[in-house]
């Protein structure tokens, strides 16, 4: 039962309030509880009861015989804290009121401009901003923690670091060390999800590289995957790897995509390190439909197989870590049973063959379309082949290469494994 406080020295206003108060939860069919209180004594008394039921709302006046309402807020906030305060005057003053909402009022009412329904309308306004508030303030909490153990983390890898620098003998070893210590963030398990498969694949152009992906599980309908491409590779990148992952694994059945985006890219530029940016798109999966968020990344590729059409997917936006905002817009997109998302870096783009040429995005489009029906796993076998063609023998890549291929789950066609050096025989290579 929804229960009120009262705080008024004049008993027919007192009584006009609580009618107004009853009169609306009435007409909702609901029944409620006011307590009323008009003199410092009961307030004091009331103060030190431990048996007093929760309030959903405070009312008080401005003008008691004793004091004032401001300073009967000083007094009841710390013990209703967790309630919105509503100042109520007999007088209209616009100095009183910017006093009240500064000092923590959630609005102030004039009393003989009231009504039922327009009091009704301010407390339940009052609640609803009072609850958000209390919602804000656990997610900052929350976030600092994690920032806090995100600054453990920076000194633990900065010390790591240090060491590699001062011990050059050490240095191969301690690098492996590190890629397998990327690797191992790598999700280890297929994707758990009835509709759609996630297939991947990344080749790193240094021992450590700035390329990250991951998925995860929010429920039986209900996924997120993540793919990301750090400005650089090296140590450096690792440590914004780590920290991505550990952003992604706390937020993600947290926050939209957009809010984790903007923690995410708030975290990068917290950690310090010059001329470190990164690109990212999240991909927020449920049955029948993708929402994409993404900022920094190449376009993605969607097939439509009931249009039987590939169709690019533009995302404007900084890399995060920028002083700029990143671009938090999502757009959702039908995914049906035999669809196919692909999403990769720009090391894929920017690839080189031995004439300085860069594959560019319109050949692996080309690519995708021809061997998008041989399923998933092929198709990404078909890229990555088409990749190692086109960069020559020496397959030397100046850029890390991820991609991500999420495809709508169906009854497969009995289909032989493609290796990656014989999909030349199952696609037609796209031509310089």
């Amino acid at each position: 039962m929804p229960s009120f406080l009262i705080i008024d020295d004049n008993p027919d206003d007192q009584a006009i309030i609580e009618r107004y108060i009853r009169k609306g939860y009435q007409a909702a069919g609901k029944e409620v509880d006011v307590h009323q209180l008009e003199s410092e004594e009961e307030l004091h008394g009331f103060l030190n009861r431990k048996d007093n039921p929760p309030m959903d709302a405070v009312l008080v006046d401005y003008s008691l015989h004793w004091t004032t309402g401001l300073e009967v807020y000083k007094k009841i906030s710390k013990s209703l804290s967790t309630c919105p305060v509503l100042m109520l005057t007999g007088n209209g003053d616009e100095l009183v009121g910017a006093r009240a909402i500064k000092l923590g009022f959630s609005d102030y009412l004039i009393k003989n401009r009231l009504s039922s329904s327009y009091l009704l309308h301010s407390i339940d306004n009052a609640i609803t901003r009072k609850k958000e508030q209390l919602e804000l303030a656990r997610q900052r909490k929350l976030l600092k923690k994690r920032n806090q153990e995100l600054r453990t983390q920076k000194a633990q890898l900065n010390l790591a670091l240090e060491q590699l620098t001062k011990d050059n003998v050490r240095k191969t070893r301690e690098l492996e060390e590190a890629r397998q210590l990327q690797m191992s963030m790598l999700p280890q398990g297929p994707l758990d999800n009835p509709h759609v498969e996630v297939h991947t694949y990344m080749h790193t152009a240094q021992e450590v590289g700035g390329d990250y992906y991951d998925y995860l599980k929010i429920d039986e309908q209900h996924a997120i995957a993540i793919i990301g491409d750090v400005t650089g590779h090296g140590f450096k990148s690792g440590v914004i790897v780590a920290t991505v992952k550990s952003y992604f694994r706390n937020l993600a059945n947290r926050v939209s995509p957009g809010e984790m985006m903007e923690a995410i890219s708030t975290g990068i530029r917290s950690l310090g390190l010059k001329n470190m940016y990164m690109g990212l798109t999240i991909l927020d999966i449920t049955p029948g439909k993708i929402s994409i968020t993404s900022s920094g990344m190449p376009r993605l590729l969607h097939y439509q197989a009931h249009h039987d059409q590939v169709t690019p997917i533009v995302s404007k936006g900084m890399f995060l870590g920028a002083s700029i905002p990143p671009n938090t817009a999502s757009q959702t997109i039908d995914f049906g049973p035999e669809d196919m998302l692909l999403a990769y870096t720009d090391g894929l783009e920017e690839c080189f063959n031995d004439k300085r040429q860069q594959i560019g995005w319109e050949r692996i489009c080309k690519v995708f379309e021809e061997s998008k029906k041989l399923g998933g796993e092929a198709t990404i076998l078909g890229l990555v082949g088409f990749a190692k063609r086109w960069a020559g023998q020496t397959c030397q890549y100046e850029d890390d290469i991820t991609l991500m291929l999420l495809s709508g789950k169906r009854v497969p066609a009995p289909l032989q494994k493609l290796e990656d050096d014989d999909t030349s025989s199952a696609i037609t290579v796209a031509q310089a």
